[in-house]
């Protein structure tokens, strides 16, 4: 690839990156209608803490966000970090099998999990501001690593 096709296409992801956080922000309940395919950006408290994307036109991933912490990344992320806030221990990341692997071992109640879990589906719904760029397919990849990249959000890895 030539420098001047590398310079071509940085500035091409630039302009759509800069077009996005120009965006206005939409809540919770905005995001639930899109259906296309894009990249969005997760704010808390003025600040992007996750940027994803979704390929699946027709799909409502975004709905995903706030339904339980199996569903998508930043929930799960949101969750082990308040339960190892709440039990005073540091979690290793959670996956599908960690909320029986908490309560069968003893370490939390099904109650107690379920009262987590919705405080972040909660904070995700009503504490959250949210930013979307329609893209084609082909794109969105592009842009999301861009985006990473360029933003460092905390809760990307």
């Amino acid at each position: 690839m030539t420098q001047n096709k590398i310079s071509k296409r940085v500035k091409s992801l630039e302009s759509l990156l800069i077009g996005a956080l120009d965006s206005p922000y939409l809540d919770y309940q905005a995001t639930k209608q899109i259906k296309s395919s894009g990249v969005y950006f997760i704010f808390y408290q003025q600040e992007i803490i996750y940027i994803g994307k979704t390929n699946r036109t027709g799909k409502l991933r975004l709905r995903e966000l706030a339904a339980d912490y199996r569903s998508h990344t930043l929930n799960r992320k949101l969750l082990r970090e308040l339960l190892s806030k709440v039990l005073q221990r540091d979690l290793p990341p959670l996956k599908k099998s960690s909320k029986k692997e908490l309560i069968e071992s003893g370490i939390i109640s099904e109650i107690k999990f379920s009262f987590l879990q919705n405080t972040i589906n909660n904070r995700i719904k009503k504490d959250m501001q949210f930013k979307f760029i329609d893209l084609p397919a082909n794109e969105v990849l592009a842009l999301e690593h861009f985006a990473i990249a360029v933003l460092e959000p905390k809760m990307n890895d």
